[in-house]
């Protein structure tokens, strides 16, 4: 009889045990499948945010000066265009930015004896830019052309300088700000991207820029042996319309 009972006491914790077993064999079950996907969303997300596009333009640009602002100059101006762009996600296919730009408005150079000494004078009025983007590319595409549309906001500097050259053994020189201003600037542009060869890209774009006052220098005669006296000082609002055309880099 004590047999049967140790027999039975023995089955009994046999049994015990492997119903614990079974718990936590389904309670290891159910926590792997909870952080499975856990890590398989926390590893796509890096993997999105590792290999989110980059984007590096350069660009050379015709600008037309509009409203006030072309009527004072009269003329198309011709700068340069740095930018940067970097995905803002996969999704909607946008991208934030920075851009860099120049654009030159006159320059005169002239050599003339200043009642001292032989000097040669080089003025020159030049506007740079520096503006924050967003750019957008609609889920359409046509070929290996592929259109978007920008917003910027950032700031233009206004610049006329005067670089002094000396005819002496060292031949020294000298430079001076003469005018320095800068207007908050705001932009709308549309363009397109045309793939030329893997990461390298064909980009065109056409912006309208608006500006609030300031004054700028800019040309206005020949007459004078100076240089800088045949600048006049001009204050108006600047707005202008700027094509862009040059090579666009994507990558990782």
């Amino acid at each position: 009889m004590f047999n049967f009972v140790g027999n039975y006491m023995e089955f009994e914790i046999t049994h015990i045990r492997n119903r614990i077993n079974c718990a936590l064999l389904i309670l290891i079950a159910s926590m792997l499948g909870i952080l499975i996907p856990l890590n398989s969303q926390e590893a796509d997300s890096i993997l999105n945010q590792a290999y989110k596009a980059k984007i590096f333009e350069f660009t050379f640009d015709p600008i037309i000066p509009v409203y006030n602002f072309g009527r004072d100059l009269d003329q198309t101006l011709f700068g340069l265009t740095a930018a940067y762009y970097w995905e803002r996600n996969k999704q909607d296919y946008s991208f934030w930015g920075v851009q860099m730009n120049w654009a030159h408005i006159d320059s005169d150079r002239n050599t003339y004896f200043n009642g001292v000494e032989e000097v040669e004078d080089l003025t020159s009025s030049n506007f740079f830019g520096a503006q924050f983007m967003l750019r957008y590319y609609p889920d359409f595409f046509f070929w290996r052309i592929e259109p978007f549309a920008e917003l910027s906001f950032g700031s233009n500097f206004f610049t006329t300088t005067t670089t002094r050259y000396y005819f002496d053994e060292d031949n020294s020189s000298d430079f001076d700000f003469n005018e320095f201003d800068f207007a908050l600037s705001y932009g709308l542009g549309i363009g397109f991207t045309t793939q030329i060869v893997q990461q390298f890209f064909l980009v065109t774009k056409c912006s309208f820029y608006g500006g609030n006052t300031v004054t700028y220098q800019y040309q206005d005669g020949e007459d004078e042996i100076v240089p800088l006296d045949n600048f006049r000082n001009e204050t108006s609002q600047t707005n202008y319309i700027r094509f862009q055309v040059g090579i666009s880099f994507t990558f990782l």
